[in-house]
């Protein structure tokens, strides 16, 4: 877990005025921290996101016991070098995200990552602390879905399931982000982050095979409370996609044909088209010919969505 990549995630939603798709507004208490220049300063860094956010602000969480993690990063970002600090802003800069003249100064004058540092800190203790035990639950809960299905499948698996926009051939890691760039990082530790607040986005810091992490979305986001949400939830996505619509989507754990889903569903075949037809324009669902049968298949983001719903999918 990364405690100070979902403290940023929250800053960069209150600063940018956007509300979380699931978790929804978390902006109000966000808001009063920022009367703190050091924690406005820190806002101002974050507000690329997703686009951009500078990477020496949620440094890779060492191997340390969970209550550590939060202190071991915080003194990471304040110990920042000035090339880091430096790259990151150009960094920035090429991904059209525009910072304040603070930020330049605070970089000349030496003071930036002991300010980044010091605002993280004074946002968790004012805004986090009281809503991490509610993300550490979905947090936790994900890892121990991974560690199984590491334990069952192996890490293909695993890669495979973290995000559509992450692909690996057994060799190569390949990352559908806006840039082009190649890191040759073999035999250096790639470190796996869920992230609550960073749902459904996918990030990633490879460039610096010495800080290498991919920060996925995390499953189950939503449910955070001890209480099942499950129901809650079903009816979401029901009202989301159309109640006959979702249950196609959830009816293809396998490759079915129309006609299946038509038994299975007990709907008109003419319907069941209707209703794969706008899943395979939306990307959730992926139409394939074997022989003479057609068939249809959840594509990576049908699997994405079920999974932020409901918890991973089998």
């Amino acid at each position: 877990m990364s405690p100070t990549f979902e403290a940023t995630m929250v800053l960069s939603l209150a600063v940018t005025g956007r509300v979380h798709p699931v978790v929804g507004d978390l902006s109000q208490d966000a808001r009063r921290a920022m009367r703190h220049p050091d924690v406005r300063m820190l806002a101002q860094l974050v507000g690329g996101a997703p686009v951009y956010v500078p990477d020496f602000l949620a440094p890779k969480p060492a191997a340390v016991r969970p209550a550590e993690v939060l202190r071991d990063q915080l003194d990471a970002v304040a110990e920042t070098p000035l090339e880091i600090l430096v790259a990151n802003l150009a960094s920035a800069a090429e991904a059209g995200v525009q910072l304040p003249l603070q930020v330049g100064r605070a970089v000349d004058d030496g003071t930036l990552a002991r300010r980044a540092a010091n605002g993280l800190a004074l946002f968790w203790r004012e805004t986090m602390a009281p809503r991490w035990p509610e993300l550490r639950s979905v947090l936790e809960r994900d890892l121990a879905d991974r560690a199984r299905m590491l334990g069952a499948d192996g890490m293909n698996r695993v890669l495979r399931t973290l995000h559509a926009k992450l692909r690996w051939d057994g060799a190569t890691l390949r990352i559908g982000t806006s840039g082009a760039e190649t890191s040759h990082a073999t035999g250096e530790e790639l470190v796996l982050i869920p992230s609550v607040l960073g749902w459904p986005h996918l990030f990633s810091q490879v460039i610096d095979p010495t800080n290498a992490y991919v920060c996925y979305p995390a499953a189950r986001v939503g449910t955070a409370t001890g209480r099942d949400r499950a129901e809650t939830r079903s009816q979401a996505l029901d009202e989301l996609l159309g109640e006959s619509r979702a249950a196609v989507l959830r009816d293809l754990d396998q490759p079915r044909t129309t006609t299946q889903l038509s038994s299975r569903r007990r709907l008109a075949p003419a319907t069941v088209s209707y209703h794969l037809g706008a899943l395979v324009n939306a990307g959730l669902v992926l139409r394939k010919r074997e022989g003479r049968q057609v068939l249809y298949d959840r594509t990576t983001y049908g699997d994405l969505l079920l999974e932020a719903v409901f918890g991973t999918i089998d």
